[in-house]
């Protein structure tokens, strides 16, 4: 599943980002990306998806604040992909 620009309400993707749907042993689907190594899970896809766009954005909330050099240059990365609208 590729992720653009009005798939997540609020933010703009500058560059796509692939997702990896997969099905977990206890039936519940994962949303992963290969960049971040971030994921969502839900029990349908369509949860897990969303449950990814909560951790993504939560993850640029959190490294928007740190001020240390690894974490800096974990957010411009993650800046060159996707950034809020507001």
């Amino acid at each position: 599943m590729l992720l653009g620009t009005g798939m997540m309400p609020n933010w703009e993707f500058t560059e796509p980002l692939t997702l990896t749907i997969e099905r977990d042993n206890d039936r519940s689907y994962i949303a992963s990306d290969e960049v971040f190594s971030m994921y969502g899970i839900g029990d349908s896809i369509a949860e897990s998806v969303h449950d990814y766009y909560k951790v993504l954005a939560e993850y640029y909330r959190h490294l928007s604040t740190d001020k240390d050099e690894p974490s800096v240059a974990l957010f411009e990365h993650l800046r060159s992909y996707i950034h809020p609208l507001i």
